[in-house]
């Protein structure tokens, strides 16, 4: 809305300060116009913000406390767990004439009931059905039937059949980022996702999760001396499988696959641009330094990476974003345009994508 863009590295000090500037300026944008800006939070309660490390905040701290330009603060949540201690008092979080009580949804209701009947289905299904649920709940994103053929031993017909007869309040339905329409679709888990990881237990869940690590290492170092992350990798493990490391804590092995130059130009290969993994660099600094004692040995490995990747997208052309937005590939132009560290000169492949991409259009 201000037609900034994230600076390419930014002080953890200054984080704040900047997110609470970009609002203003917003809100003033939108004031000028004659509109109102609203800033919608659901599931503050879901906020783990200040579980991360001893100087994390949490969301509801960052929330501004007297907007500005007539900005408004609408909060989504449960009453419980309460307001997080690192909210002041003065804050309007705490003040509790704001509350406004909702009363339950017999239609959401109706929606919770069947949607725990058909995962307590598959937790007492066949070992297949029960794979199939642990995987998709340990994996925090979408695998498709091919994935989960490998990972089960099942055939793709078996895969299929049971995710196609599964009603979507378990499992959704969508396209991998960077393949066709038309190619394999991927099964993230949907709306019964807390209720999946209830219910399979942390035991359960932890198994699972080390089936999946198995997985991503015979990619990372195939038998018989391979290449590592060859030609048709997984592309969950390309771009869903950090976001599970960073979710689950596992700093160290995040470590090892974000600073890993063949993964990257694998992921090149298939997005055409660094973006993605210069923002998983990202959120694996923001672990490493949320840890008790940090591990100077991993935030330098970090640090050259980055810097590496940074240094191979300072000449990428800034018409280049224009030429796949024109060729009817708008994310790989934006990919490719985001991994441009340089801001001005990112600013400048974004908007020339931008306008090439509607003339294509």
């Amino acid at each position: 809305m201000t037609g900034q863009q994230v600076p390419a590295v930014i002080d953890e000090s200054l984080r704040e300060t900047w997110l609470l500037d970009l609002l203003g300026q917003a809100a003033e944008s939108c004031q000028r116009r004659g509109v109102r800006l609203v800033l919608l939070v659901d599931g503050l309660d879901e906020d783990r913000g200040v579980t991360t490390g001893p100087h994390a905040r949490s969301i509801a701290g960052l929330l501004p406390g007297r907007p500005s330009a007539g900005m408004r603060v609408i909060v989504a949540g449960r009453p419980n767990p309460p307001v997080p201690e690192d909210v002041p008092d003065w804050h309007p979080l705490r003040v509790p004439g704001i509350i406004r009580p909702l009363a339950d949804s017999p239609y959401a209701r109706d929606l919770q009931r069947l949607g725990q009947s058909e995962l307590k289905r598959l937790l007492n299904g066949s070992k297949f059905e029960q794979d199939l649920l642990g995987l998709l709940t340990a994996a925090r994103g979408g695998l498709s039937g091919d994935d989960l053929h490998e990972l089960t031993g099942a055939g793709l017909v078996l895969v299929e059949e049971v995710l196609h007869t599964v009603a979507g309040r378990t499992f959704t339905r969508g396209f991998r980022q960077w393949a066709d329409t038309d190619g394999p679709l991927v099964y993230p888990l949907g709306h019964e996702e807390l209720a999946a990881r209830c219910y399979l237990g942390a035991t359960r869940l932890a198994g699972y999760r080390d089936r999946l690590q198995v997985w991503a290492q015979r990619y990372r170092r195939p038998a018989g001396g391979g290449p590592a992350w060859p030609p048709g990798t997984p592309e969950y493990l390309l771009f869903g499988y950090p976001r599970m490391l960073v979710t689950d804590g596992e700093v160290s092995r995040l470590v090892d696959l974000v600073t890993d130059p063949d993964r990257h130009d694998r992921m090149l290969a298939l997005s055409g641009g660094d973006a993605a993994a210069l923002v998983e660099i990202t959120a694996c600094q923001d672990l490493v330094r949320a840890e008790r004692e940090l591990d100077l040995e991993a935030m330098l490995r970090l640090c050259i990476r980055r810097s590496n990747l940074a240094d191979r997208n300072s000449r990428i052309p800034t018409d280049l974003p224009a030429v796949w937005a024109a060729l009817g590939q708008p994310a790989r132009a934006e990919g490719l345009a985001r991994s441009i560290t340089e801001p001005a000169r990112q600013a400048r492949g974004i908007g020339r994508g931008v306008q090439d991409g509607h003339g294509g259009r």
